[in-house]
């Protein structure tokens, strides 16, 4: 297989694989996968077996997308799989579909991603807005017709400009603005606007709002990009009323992408009342597992053999800590934790080996899955300072103490510190950036201040 950088001559090539499919996840369009292609995602895109496919980087890792496109993708994906091998990468997929990953087979671990779930409307909610559910955004509409006569327009480049200048002054402009700032200017820099449709929103012949989108499928409808001046009333669910009417007119199903874990833009598209959500998951070949009710025994004796620590209190830690998606396991020979923490991080506890399997590689297996299924950093202490050896051979890196951070958890307070990998970018690492920043090649160890 053969990856390259997409460029413009790509882009007919990708929309003709996109236009024989049926997807509906954002992050497979145009819209997405060109403006953020470079400095974001490392983004690449390949053909195998009729089908289309990206090759894309992400917390530092690669990851291939699912084959699409009107050809043979069980052949794709299987050339795809064994082309990772090849170039000693973990093979993985993401974002898919459930039924996607269902497809794959034995071997492969699957795990949902909801801070990616796409936001899906009915077309007729948003272009119509009745009932009681829409009664306050029909206020802030009346709110802002109040304001003087208005007009939605075709996209004008310049206008989109004027309304983007205002609406980043009521928004901290942090690394992440700065990209996506970055990517709007690019699309509206094409003379096609990338073969996007939108329109501008007037009050009193100031353009206040735009908005962007793109065709999905035959039902559903991609709104990519929505920006509304802060200071004018009702001006944010004006251009998303008279969007839905006008460039999503004839389709079943807007979709509104998703709410990328913000917890202002999740409340912001909750309040819309998606008919449904685009489920996504990330599916990761290998030989662990997600542990489940039945294995608690087998955790217990893993960990106690390990560990030494009474049966009463490893049953309390996994009996309350055990989750769907939290403990990966290699039939009952290995284990490790894996607990949400503040800053979207994973915190890795008590990684083992049964006695008589160690020297195996299994540890690393459940270091190397954990590190593609989960897409927060990992942080782990060492239980010894001979392990800090270990990690280093699995290419982690020491901080430095400057970096230190405190977490707690259940009332328990550790400080350690924050681990930056050896490729990654010196300006990022000096800018104080916290840990749910991308690092370059993605996880971080830490041990306990002395």
């Amino acid at each position: 297989m053969e990856f390259a950088e997409i460029t413009a001559s790509t882009l007919p090539v990708i929309r003709r694989h996109l236009a024989a499919d049926n997807r509906t996840i954002s992050e497979y369009f145009l819209s997405y996968t060109w403006p953020w292609r470079s400095e974001v995602y490392s983004m690449q895109f390949g053909e195998t077996h009729g089908c289309g496919v990206y090759k894309y980087k992400l917390w530092g890792r690669e990851y291939f997308s699912f084959p699409f496109g009107a050809g043979d993708k069980e052949r794709a994906k299987d050339e795809i799989t064994a082309f990772a091998r090849e170039i000693g990468l973990k093979p993985k997929f993401s974002p898919i579909t459930r039924a996607e990953a269902d497809s794959l087979g034995a071997n492969w671990l699957v795990r949902p991603v909801p801070a990616i779930f796409d936001y899906v409307y009915n077309q007729s909610d948003l272009a119509e807005l009745k009932g009681s559910k829409y009664q306050q955004k029909r206020n802030h509409i009346h709110r802002f017709e109040d304001l003087g006569p208005w007009r939605y327009g075709a996209v004008n480049v310049e206008d989109c400009r004027r309304v983007l200048s205002g609406w980043v002054k009521d928004h901290p402009v942090d690394e992440e603005l700065k990209m996506e700032l970055k990517a709007i200017d690019r699309i509206l820099s094409m003379d096609d606007l990338m073969g996007l449709t939108g329109g501008v929103l007037y009050s009193n012949e100031k353009p206040v709002a735009f908005a962007l989108g793109e065709k999905m499928n035959d039902e559903m409808f991609l709104a990519s990009y929505e920006k509304a001046l802060p200071e004018v009333q009702g001006a944010f669910p004006m251009i998303n009323r008279e969007f839905a009417r006008r460039e999503a007119k004839g389709f079943k199903f807007v979709n509104r992408a998703s709410d990328d874990n913000h917890p202002n833009l999740a409340k912001a598209k909750r309040s819309y009342h998606p008919a449904f959500m685009v489920e996504k998951f990330v599916a990761v070949e290998s030989k662990a597992r997600f542990a489940a009710k039945d294995d608690i025994d087998t955790i217990i004796r893993l960990w106690r053999e390990a560990f030494g620590d009474s049966e009463e209190l490893v049953r309390f830690f996994v009996e309350h800590r055990l989750t769907a998606d939290n403990c990966l396991l290699i039939d009952d020979k290995a284990m490790a934790f894996f607990l949400e923490m503040p800053d979207d991080t994973r915190y890795m506890y008590a990684l083992c080996t049964a006695s008589d399997a160690r020297g195996k590689g299994l540890a690393t297996e459940i270091i190397r899955t954990a590190q593609q299924i989960y897409h927060e950093p990992i942080t782990l202490v060492p239980g010894e300072a001979g392990l800090v050896g270990f990690y280093e051979k699995a290419g982690f890196k020491i901080t430095s103490p400057a970096c230190r951070r405190r977490v707690e958890l259940d009332g328990f307070a550790r400080e350690f510190y924050r681990i930056a990998t050896a490729n990654e970018d010196p300006e990022v690492f000096a800018s104080g950036s916290t840990m749910s920043f991308p690092f370059m090649e993605g996880y971080e160890v830490a041990v306990p201040l002395n």
